[in-house]
């Protein structure tokens, strides 16, 4: 007889461990939001400190219920840019989308388009954290890997375009019926000199 037993995820301890771990993550991804903006300009500077601070709290909150520091692979994931193509797969496996949707957007540059949009984020990215500890090499493969994603990006518009430009493709002039020019209203002065009153 096959066994139903419930799995709970490691009881009380493992749902405290997903909740901090909630908690913690919140506080990270606002705080880098907060600094992402920032540097760009924008954002709210005067919160950083008490941002940073909550973050610093949380994790030692966490270090306290948990007896060590929240894992790295844990805060990398945390903070990591959202995969879209990973999770347009998740999204076939849910049954969200079907693989023929799948293989319509590798065939009509959708895909093309998002490799190229995560390769542009991730330069840009690059580039940003190089400039600011003065990393000259890391801040050209940055430049390197931001410039393919364009160049991906061109490549995929154009793929695109063909895609939709054969699908919807207008009648050929051999198939097309001359059509007769519109009758002209009644009455129309079209190419007359007006009348002087």
């Amino acid at each position: 007889m096959p066994d139903f037993t419930v799995i709970d995820g490691g009881g009380r301890e493992g749902r405290d461990r997903i909740l901090a771990e909630q908690e913690l993550r919140n506080a990270l991804q606002e705080t880098a939001a907060n600094m992402l903006r920032v540097i760009r300009g924008a954002g709210r500077p005067y919160e950083l400190v008490n941002q940073f601070n909550n973050v610093v709290q949380i994790a030692i909150k966490f270090r306290d219920a948990f007896g060590h520091w929240p894992q790295s692979h844990t805060l990398g994931e945390m903070l990591a840019m959202h995969d879209e193509i990973h999770a347009m797969d998740e999204k076939v496996l849910a049954g969200r989308f079907t693989k023929e949707d799948m293989e319509r957007w590798y065939e009509d540059g959708t895909m093309d388009r998002k490799f190229a949009e995560r390769s542009i984020k991730a330069g840009v990215l690059q580039i940003v954290a190089s400039q600011f500890v003065g990393q000259t090499l890391q801040e050209r493969a940055g430049e390197s890997e931001m410039s393919d994603g364009i160049n991906r990006a061109m490549a995929a518009r154009q793929k695109s375009n063909k895609y939709w430009e054969a699908k919807y493709a207008p009648a050929t002039k051999a198939g097309r019926k001359k059509q007769k020019p519109a009758a002209r209203r009644f009455g129309s002065r079209l190419g007359k000199d007006e009348p002087k009153l």
